[in-house]
């Protein structure tokens, strides 16, 4: 009995506690990993199906071919990182609001802007 006290008292502290529990979480931290690697060929192949998804989108768009080529490159060559890249900073739009607001500084000083090439300024159509 004498034996099993210092023991139990070791056991019981709060420091060998925390060891455990440390070495309990890194050991199943690297069995993930180890999972992870073994299926590592589907989830590139997701990133890759992911980035020509993303790709095939920057080609449809209405933008200029230096402006395409340079997000497709990226996009192709960094898979996850360049379609988060162009998800967020890529997708240009003009807010509707300004949009209004231009209309409005449009037809307040129409009488002061020219005409071009004897096209009247009503008639042309500007990116909506």
């Amino acid at each position: 009995m004498k034996i099993l006290k210092p023991i139990f008292k070791f056991i019981m502290n709060r420091l060998f506690i925390v060891a455990v529990l440390l070495a309990a979480q890194i050991a199943i931290l690297f069995y993930a990993f180890y999972q992870i690697s073994n299926l590592g060929y589907l989830v590139i192949l997701v990133y890759e199906i992911i980035a020509f998804i993303i790709a095939w989108m920057i080609l449809n768009r209405d933008f200029s071919p230096e402006y395409k080529i340079s997000w497709i490159i990226l996009v192709l060559l960094f898979p996850l990182a360049g379609s988060a890249f162009y998800l967020i900073f890529g997708r240009v739009q003009i807010p509707k609001k300004l949009i209004k607001r231009m209309d409005k500084i449009i037809q307040n000083n129409s009488k002061h802007l020219t005409e071009d090439m004897g096209i009247p300024l009503e008639n042309k159509n500007h990116n909506k």
